[in-house]
């Protein structure tokens, strides 16, 4: 008889961001596991999915930031990922619209105040 062995997410071992996707497995092994998507202290509201590969949608936009040298870049990236989230009914058309607004307001006031992108939870900074 084969003995197998399921875990809920926080149970697995080697699972450093406890999203129940061991580390060898997973995209991004420190998710950001904050229950919704936060852009530079700005809460969208919309749920931070855990997406395959062990990424979250908060991990997408994050990612979105890194890459991105310019404003106009992190917009096309953001509203590139909404759009295919919603064609992969993973979010709504109400969700990827939040995003995308969350997201241009980030841009505005980065351009207006003149800061660095900062993505997380809303607790743990703003600009």
């Amino acid at each position: 008889m084969l003995n197998t062995c399921t875990y809920a997410a926080g149970d697995l071992p080697g699972d450093e961001d406890q999203d129940g996707v061991a580390d060898p497995e997973d995209a991004c092994p420190q998710s950001n596991m904050s229950p919704t998507v936060v852009i530079a202290g700005r809460d969208s509201g919309v749920a931070n999915i855990l997406l395959a590969g062990g990424c979250t949608i908060s991990d997408k936009i994050a990612a979105c930031s890194a890459a991105a040298a310019q404003n106009g870049a992190f917009m096309s990236c953001v509203v590139r990922l909404s759009s295919n989230l919603e064609e992969e009914g993973i979010i709504t058309s109400d969700q990827k619209r939040a995003l995308d607004v969350c997201a241009a307001r980030t841009v505005q006031a980065r351009e207006f105040k003149g800061h660095g992108w900062f993505i997380g939870t809303a607790d743990r900074g703003n600009f």
